[in-house]
C-alpha cells in the first residue's frame, strides 16, 4: 500500500503547474527594449515590471528561429531592475551567447 501512496504522489507531482521562467536585469543607462535569444513552440506572455514603474505590462511573443532576437519594447529608466516573469508552456529555449544578436548579456543579472 505504502508504493502505491508513493508512485501516485510522485505522478502527482509531474502534473502540477510549472512555475515561471523569472529573470532580472539590471540597467545603468536607459533604454526602450530588452533583447535576448530563444525558442518558443507557441505563443509565451511574459509580464514585466521595472522599479520606476512597479505595474508593468504584458507582451507576448514567439520565436522559431535562433538566428532572431526577441526584442521587447520596455520603457527603462537609468539605473532601473527590471523583472519577467514569463510562462513556461511553449518556452522551449532562453540564452544570451555573450551577447548574441545585440543580447542584453551584460544587463542580466539572474
Amino acid at each position: 500500500m505504502k508504493h502505491y501512496f508513493l508512485v501516485l504522489c510522485i505522478l502527482l507531482s509531474f502534473t502540477s503547474d510549472a512555475q515561471n521562467f523569472v529573470t532580472r536585469w539590471v540597467f545603468a543607462t536607459p533604454s526602450s527594449t530588452i533583447t535576448f535569444n530563444g525558442l518558443t513552440e507557441g505563443e509565451v506572455i511574459c509580464n514585466w515590471t521595472t522599479t520606476s514603474n512597479p505595474t508593468g505590462g504584458t507582451h507576448r511573443f514567439s520565436n522559431v528561429n535562433d538566428f532572431i532576437p526577441i526584442i521587447l519594447a520596455i520603457p527603462i529608466s537609468a539605473g532601473d531592475t527590471v523583472t519577467l516573469s514569463m510562462e513556461p508552456a511553449n518556452l522551449r529555449r532562453f540564452f544570451m551567447n555573450s551577447g548574441y544578436n545585440n543580447a542584453n548579456a551584460r544587463n542580466l543579472l539572474k
